[in-house]
């Protein structure tokens, strides 16, 4: 037995089997009642559910009377069969085969009366049986009615209760809410009233912080400017140095540098004076070849070896001394170099150590 209690799926599965009982009868369900799911209330489920009993409790609640009831159809009794007069005629074969085809006539309608006569008795029984399960049930369903009438105005006191309540809570809840907002407003104003202090107080001291670092920055870099005009004086004293030392190298590589020209040209020289003493030489022993010829021309010939071995150590010397001189050329040029390198490094580190600050003009660098 369903009721408000069910669960939903109770409910609907009632409510399906009702549909199914519905279209089995041929009972038309209700436009209300129709396409009822999940999605709907259990109020709305119930609802339908009543609707299809009432519609197929009226299709089936038709008046039975005893006087309504088909009366039992009485077996007609078997023709008594005349007595045959004493002066009738005696029965023939014929009249005798034909009366006995005649009984078996009656004696089967009579089996069909009674047959008929049983059969509207046990549809009479059904029935009356019929009839009493409509009485049942047309008392369960105004019992039901009558429960769910009950249930309903329970239902609709209980409501009107709960919504008492909620209203009354609602009400309560709203006047929370308006005291919870009104004291969130007032801490609101004194956080605003406190930034606004506290602003103020850190503009002040902001300001004071700002004063000393201004006068800590300006003496730091006046401390720094000093500093680096110190250091820079220093460093330019040691390129000065530097240079004066370049200068020095220079001066003596230039002087260097005229000897070895004038080496270089002697060197050049050598093999045309080596020729013009071999062409003198031949000339003065040829002059002589009349009077001493073997001796003069051994004589020549050893002088000549003596001249030019003697020009041959001039060469070497004159070679040495050309390769003496170029050494000290390249050492110095070494130096000259190292110098430049070291001046330059001497120039970027004091740039760098500026940070970037100080840029130094022509007069600075030189």
């Amino acid at each position: 037995m369903i009721s408000e209690k069910s669960t939903k799926q109770e409910l609907l599965d009632e409510y399906k089997r009702l549909v199914e009982d519905a279209k089995k009868q041929k009972v038309t369900v209700p436009a209300d009642a129709k396409g009822m799911n999940s999605k709907n209330t259990k109020a709305d489920i119930l609802n339908a559910i009543r609707a299809i009993e009432n519609a197929i409790l009226n299709s089936r609640t038709v008046p039975i009377s005893a006087s309504s009831a088909p009366a039992p159809v009485a077996p007609s009794a078997p023709p008594t069969p005349t007595p045959t007069p004493k002066t009738a005629p005696a029965v023939t074969k014929e009249e005798d085969i034909e009366l006995i085809l005649l009984k078996q006539e009656i004696k089967d309608e009579i089996a069909a009366l009674d047959a008929a006569k049983a059969l509207k008795k046990k549809e009479l029984a059904e029935l009356l049986e019929i009839e009493q399960e409509l009485t049942k049930f047309v008392t369960m369903i105004n019992s039901s009615k009558n429960d769910n009438l009950t249930q309903e105005q329970a239902h609709a006191e209980q409501k009107a209760k709960q919504e008492a309540d909620a209203k009354e809570s609602l009400e309560t809840c709203e006047a929370e809410n308006q005291e919870d907002l009104d004291k969130a407003k007032e801490a609101l104003e004194q956080v605003k009233a406190d930034i606004e202090e506290k602003k103020k107080a850190l503009a002040e001291s902001r300001e004071v912080e700002t004063e000393q670092y201004t006068y800590n920055k300006t003496k730091e870099q006046k401390t720094e400017d000093d500093a680096w005009a110190d250091d820079s004086a220093k460093r330019g004293e040691a390129i000065a140095e530097v240079e004066r030392a370049t200068a020095d190298l220079q001066a003596q590589i230039d002087s260097k540098a005229e000897l070895v020209a004038e080496l270089t040209a002697k060197i050049d020289e050598i093999p045309t004076l080596i020729e013009k003493a071999k062409e003198e030489g031949a000339t003065a022993k040829e002059k002589e070849l009349g009077k001493e010829y073997g001796y003069q021309t051994n004589m020549a010939k050893k002088q000549a070896e003596v001249d030019a071995q003697s020009l041959q150590k001039q060469i070497d010397r004159l070679t040495a001394d050309y390769n003496a001189v170029l050494a000290e050329k390249d050492a110095i040029q070494a130096k000259l170099d190292k110098a430049y390198e070291e001046s330059n490094k001497l120039y970027m580190q004091t740039v760098q150590s500026t940070g970037g600050v100080k840029i130094l003009n022509s007069s600075d660098k030189n």
